[in-house]
């Protein structure tokens, strides 16, 4: 990693004053007494965008819905991280798609249990 790369994130963290709240969650992660057990389900409505995945990485759907409540999938074959490039064309719809989808929740038609599979 080079110096640029790390001011650069040390940067984003104090500025936002988010550096606390991100590293919560490699704290819980490594004090979680049984990592392999089964969560909680979330009931937080969560859109998720997959970007062409590297050779050796899989989003896989079914991994991510026992746990979360999906309201919203994208994959696309293009963008994400430093290959974006032109980012803002490709999420600005998927980004008005999820809100909408997010702006109805929940459907009246679901129990507080229930998953919501996207159209």
């Amino acid at each position: 990693m080079d110096r640029d790369h790390l001011l650069t994130n040390a940067s984003l963290y104090w500025l936002t004053r988010t550096a606390e709240s991100a590293a919560n969650l490699y704290w819980q992660n490594a004090h979680d007494p049984s990592p392999r057990a089964r969560k909680q389900r979330s009931e937080v409505p969560t859109g998720v965008a997959v970007f062409k995945p590297a050779p050796n990485e899989a989003a896989v759907r079914r991994l991510a819905e026992p746990e979360n409540t999906i309201v919203h999938w994208s994959e696309f074959d293009r963008g994400g991280g430093k290959r974006r490039p032109n980012g803002t064309a490709v999420c600005q719809p998927v980004a008005r798609r999820y809100a909408l989808a997010v702006s109805s929740w929940p459907p009246s038609s679901l129990t507080t249990t229930a998953a919501v599979r996207p159209a």
